[in-house]
């Protein structure tokens, strides 16, 4: 009997504190999915982040385009004309061992023209990006803010996953750490991204402004040469004129260089910030979505198992939402990135054709000069020749710029009709984001008033 009495009042007492440790659960349980809410509210606020400096960091407005093929198409006709009078006059005149003074030197003056036409408008294209960035960054676009921002988000998940940690193991189910699992993945997914597209943001800038500045010094020098080459015809000091030819050997080579120089500073400032803000922010340089679907897998499956509220279930249609617009995001970066080295391919063949025909004529012009000081029919036949090449290779190099212009113009109508373009398809992705993060709002609102 005392027996039976004590297993009596041992399973009273077990039954009176039921309802208590259940309420303690469930207690557990709100605080989680609360703090879940938090976390993804976070994470797509990272996203959202990341998004927007996708959506200012495209290389070229169409405008600054198309501004950039009409310095250049007026510098290769202007060039062209100019090297074309010049070595008819010559090659014309060589028999008789004399040119018309005015003529070599209008000639030299279409050149110098061109080479102003260039210099001032790099320059005047640098000026300007450096105006819009500060615009920007006085209208929204502060990068020193996102910085902080991105740093402060970093920051609050890493106290939020320490207070999901204390919780989960009061509530020790399947189903939450599995969530945990995922927003964790999603975490370290939009810290790597912000790494990236920040460090390609940079990158582009030094791209866009490197080029500029290598084209205005190019034109710089070039023109310099051709006045001394105008200096030298009046004088009749033809070794003054030689200069010209070391000018265009320089600079020439300098045009050749340009892309692939402009590239490598593209490549080493990207990598460079990437590294420098992974390690700040703790997180991978390179990031894979496949452990993010391993883990909402696992998720949906702790949920078939557990009976559990709509929460989590919300919780995972938005993180398999999240997930798409991440590879969405992905897909057309690398689209993009995928045009963008094409247009620069065609750029170094370009640059190859038109500056390898300027040393050329940097070559001949140096030759003719110094090598035949007294004979003036062999010099004005090297020099004619290597004037007649440049012309060619300018008008190629025009005729080439122009096609790629309207190619892309083609392009860019046709992909604001579809609403491709890269501006227009990363505001539709700050859009989605902002929609989710309503969704998670809405998650909050249901939660406390279930409680």
């Amino acid at each position: 009997m005392r027996y039976a009495a004590t297993v009596c009042a041992i399973l009273i007492v077990m039954i009176a504190l039921m309802p208590v440790a259940l309420a303690a659960e469930l207690s557990g349980q709100n605080r989680l999915d609360a703090i879940d809410r938090r976390v993804l509210d976070r994470e797509l606020e990272l996203l959202a982040i990341n998004a927007t400096i996708k959506q200012h960091s495209q290389p070229h407005s169409m405008w600054e385009a198309r501004r950039w093929v009409l310095y250049s198409v007026s510098n290769s006709s202007l060039t062209a004309a100019g090297a074309m009078i010049n070595s008819v006059e010559r090659l014309e005149n060589e028999k008789i061992g004399k040119t018309n003074k005015d003529t070599i030197i209008n000639a030299a003056k279409l050149r110098v023209l061109a080479n102003c036409i260039s210099t001032v408008g790099a320059s005047a294209e640098f000026a300007l990006n450096e105006y819009k960035y500060w615009w920007k960054s006085k209208h929204g676009f502060n990068l020193k803010v996102i910085r902080q921002r991105v740093i402060q988000l970093r920051n609050e998940l890493d106290g939020l996953f320490a207070e999901r940690d204390a919780l989960a193991r009061q509530v020790p189910l399947s189903s939450y750490a599995a969530e945990g699992a995922v927003l964790r993945e999603v975490k370290d997914v939009a810290l790597s991204q912000f790494a990236r597209y920040y460090g390609e943001f940079k990158g582009q800038r030094v791209r866009q402004q490197l080029n500029y500045v290598l084209t205005a010094t190019s034109n710089a020098l070039s023109g310099t040469g051709s006045y001394v080459g105008i200096v030298a015809t009046r004088k009749k000091k033809a070794k003054l004129g030689g200069t010209g030819g070391i000018t265009d050997i320089v600079s020439g080579s300098m045009n050749i260089s340009v892309p692939l120089v402009v590239r490598i500073g593209d490549w080493t400032q990207t990598r460079l910030i990437q590294a420098i803000y992974c390690r700040r922010l703790q997180c991978s340089r390179k990031y894979s979505l496949e452990a993010v679907r391993h883990h909402i897998a696992a998720m949906r499956a702790a949920d078939k198992l557990s009976s559990l509220d709509d929460c989590l279930l919300e919780d995972e249609k938005v993180l398999a939402h999240l997930e798409q617009i991440v590879e969405d995001q992905e897909q057309f970066r690398l689209k993009t990135a995928k045009g963008a080295s094409r247009h620069l391919a065609e750029n170094e063949i370009n640059a190859l054709v038109g500056g390898g025909a300027k040393v050329v004529n940097g070559i001949g012009t140096v030759v003719g000069t110094y090598s035949h000081p007294r004979y003036e029919r062999d010099r004005l036949r090297v020099t004619g020749a290597a004037s007649m090449v440049y012309s060619t290779g300018n008008i190629i190099s025009g005729v080439e710029t122009l096609r790629a212009h309207i190619s892309n113009e083609v392009k860019f109508h046709k992909q604001g009709k579809a609403g491709q373009r890269p501006a227009q398809v990363w505001q539709r992705q700050v859009d989605q984001i902002a929609g989710l993060r309503k969704e998670v709002e809405n998650i909050q609102v249901d939660v406390k008033q279930n409680d």
